[in-house]
């Protein structure tokens, strides 16, 4: 499956953080580097800004503060460069 029929289906999931969570953790396991998952989530959470529901825009916050570390270090998806 593709990047983009993955983000369709995290965006379509019941629990979007755990969607989006996974997909990241799937992303970084695969090779992709911390800026190019950094700039999808960057890209998704442009996208949602307007959503009058705001779970999944919260959750690709979320999920984005684990991928560029704004978390506690043992949290983190990326390891510290």
């Amino acid at each position: 499956m593709d990047i983009d029929a993955r983000v369709r289906a995290a965006e379509e999931a019941e629990d979007p953080f755990t969607a989006f969570y996974d997909l990241a953790v799937a992303l970084r396991d695969e090779g992709y580097s911390q800026k190019h998952v950094e700039s999808l989530f960057e890209t998704l959470r442009e996208n949602h800004t307007a959503d009058t529901n705001e779970t999944t825009y919260n959750a690709v916050w979320n999920v984005l503060d684990l991928v560029v570390g704004y978390c506690p270090p043992e949290d983190a998806l990326f390891p510290p460069s």
